[in-house]
């Protein structure tokens, strides 16, 4: 599915969000569904590697951007944002991907480098080599096992579903067209 209305910011050097429409269902009624947006976040790691948060549909103006950045290097996704890794995979095979616990059985179709679990042994900026960049923590209570990462340098919280994006206003005109 593609959309023709993608917001791409460049919030600081090194970070990135790609936005784009999203519609969830109304759980009261109200409407059908209730427009909450949709967005990735690319962050520039210390060592020049591009850390991709949470994919969204990749459409041409995300792939020519994030190849200007120098392409994807790690992708991560919790239950939330799952459905668009692989075509992200496909781009840049050599990239390390990243996950919840579930993903493996939701999507056999991807293989799994790192599978967030247990804190105590190591998160994926131990795996990977990013522990001067961020420091992560996963929300296991949470429906998505949200992975929440804080980004040292600029002190920044990227999160994907603990918080939604109401009212969604970047987005909102273009989830309601």
């Amino acid at each position: 599915m593609t959309h023709n209305r993608t917001v791409i910011r460049d919030i600081t050097p090194e970070i990135t969000t790609f936005s784009v429409p999203f519609n969830r269902f109304a759980p009261f009624g109200y409407r059908k569904f209730v427009a909450v947006g949709n967005r990735a976040t690319a962050i520039r790691l210390h060592d020049g590697r591009i850390l991709f948060l949470n994919p969204v549909p990749l459409e041409p103006a995300i792939q020519t951007r994030l190849t200007a950045l120098g392409g994807v290097h790690l992708i991560a996704s919790d239950l939330g944002y799952y459905l668009s890794v692989k075509s992200y995979l496909d781009v840049w095979p050599e990239a390390k991907s990243i996950s919840v616990p579930g993903l493996e059985s939701k999507r056999k179709d991807v293989k799994w480098d790192f599978i967030c679990g247990d804190w105590l042994k190591g998160g994926p900026e131990d795996e990977f080599c990013f522990t001067q960049d961020f420091e992560t923590v996963m929300f296991k209570g949470f429906i998505t096992y949200c992975v929440a990462w804080y980004y040292k340098p600029t002190k920044t919280l990227i999160q994907s579903n603990l918080l939604m994006n109401l009212p969604c206003t970047e987005v909102c005109a273009c989830c309601l067209a």
